[in-house]
């Protein structure tokens, strides 16, 4: 396939090989590797975006747009984030209008035909349930006496002689994870305006990080790449397994998926090269730089895939974290009432319309909103969607050099 000009990540060949393999197998086998993993996969996802905090912290010392072209930037992933949604939306919403169990039934799946883990999928879309302050405040304290006791060891091993990023690691990690905890706390009516436990973490420590560096009698930069350099590179080595999740997402929702296929392949074949092609025109109409512009293109997908879907594109994967924040603040906070807006009432075409453009955060707005039967489509709608979209640039050269060609004018 190297001849061909084809390349496949290991990881996206990961994906797609476990995906498979759990909707393949003999049932008896799918339920035993689901009761098997799921344990760790629950513990995994409850905690699993604060591995993406690092990408928050590293946007200060990113390639950020100078002056007006940073709002040109912002405009363009809003407007891309609005043309995905419509035409996935509408486009399922045709789809589902020729097919008569593509309605309100086919997400409302007896209980009594349901298994454990199917049961615990229905409930998996809701916002995150917020555990008792005491209890969140104590892990935090926790994790903040071990950050200054780790800071306390690692000044003296810097003093003999050991690598800064090295030694202070520990601190920085017990520091993340302290914030994080205590980032989960924020209210959900102000998560539903953009202050995510991921993006307000990553602010935190990138704040943190900054006043380090100046106190440490260097610079606010100084301070941030130590922090990548240590603690945020190690963070990062769990991206992965936040990507291979997405297989038992697919697996969870399996019986929407075999009732929504058609919806979901029109809808979705047709959306995500649509929207990704869309960016990057208008990204080049109002004259960005390309490499922003290559940033603004996987912003619509889960930000585990997005990033990697950046190193294919060349560009910066801070930067697409950002605009995934951008896409995903937009589902979760005026999602419902831009569907509304658009014409866009079946309930599968909201699902899709929302986990095609706004991934995880949109998909919870819906169901923070009563919207059950179109959260459950929507989660399986941003798994297959980013599975797509990586595949897209992955295994049709010709689409992702167009792409290049266009944004960057060579």
């Amino acid at each position: 396939m190297r001849s061909l000009g084809i390349t496949i990540a290991p990881l996206i060949c990961s994906l797609v090989l476990l995906t498979c393999a759990l909707l393949m197998a003999p049932k008896r086998v799918q339920r035993s590797m689901s009761r098997l993993l799921k344990p760790a996969v629950d513990m995994v996802d409850s905690q699993i975006a604060c591995v993406f905090i690092p990408y928050i912290v590293a946007v200060p010392i990113s390639p950020l747009p100078a002056g007006g072209a940073l709002w040109v930037s912002l405009g363009v992933c809003v407007v891309g984030h609005l043309f995905t949604m419509c035409t996935a939306g509408h486009l399922a919403q045709l789809a589902a209008s020729y097919d008569e169990a593509s309605d309100v039934e086919w997400c409302e799946i007896e209980s009594e035909e349901l298994d454990a883990d199917e049961l615990a999928a229905k409930a998996e879309v809701k916002l995150m349930a917020t555990p008792k302050a005491p209890v969140m405040f104590s892990k935090a304290s926790f994790w903040s006496i071990i950050a200054v006791g780790s800071a306390t060891i690692g000044m003296f091993m810097i003093f003999f002689g050991s690598h800064r990023h090295v030694a202070l690691a520990p601190a920085w990690l017990c520091a993340t994870f302290a914030v994080y905890l205590i980032a989960k706390r924020i209210p959900a009516k102000l998560q539903r305006v953009g202050f995510f436990p991921t993006l307000t973490g990553g602010v935190a420590m990138s704040l943190i990080a900054s006043a380090a560096g100046v106190l440490s009698g260097g610079t606010c930069a100084d301070g941030l790449r130590l922090y990548m350099s240590g603690a945020g590179s190690f963070l990062l080595w769990f991206v992965p397994v936040a990507v291979l999740g997405l297989a038992f997402r697919v697996y969870s929702q399996r019986r929407v998926l075999a009732a929504n296929l058609a919806p979901l392949i029109v809808s979705l074949g047709c959306a995500v090269p649509m929207g990704m092609t869309f960016s990057v025109v208008l990204g080049t109409w109002v004259g960005l730089p390309g490499d922003i512009i290559l940033s603004t293109v996987p912003k619509c997908f889960t930000t585990g895939l997005a990033v990697l879907m950046a190193g294919t594109l060349g560009a910066d994967s801070s930067l697409v974290a950002s605009g995934c924040v951008v896409a995903g603040t937009m589902g979760l906070a005026i999602g419902s009432f831009l569907l509304d807006v658009a014409g866009i009432k079946k309930v599968v075409a909201r699902g899709v319309a929302t986990g095609t453009s706004s991934h995880a955060a949109g998909t919870a707005g819906l169901a923070s909103n009563g919207e059950d039967g179109a959260a459950a489509v929507s989660g399986v709608s941003f798994a297959v969607a980013g599975v797509y979209g990586a595949l897209l640039l992955e295994l049709v050269p010709w689409f992702r050099a167009m792409l290049i060609r266009v944004a960057t004018g060579m």
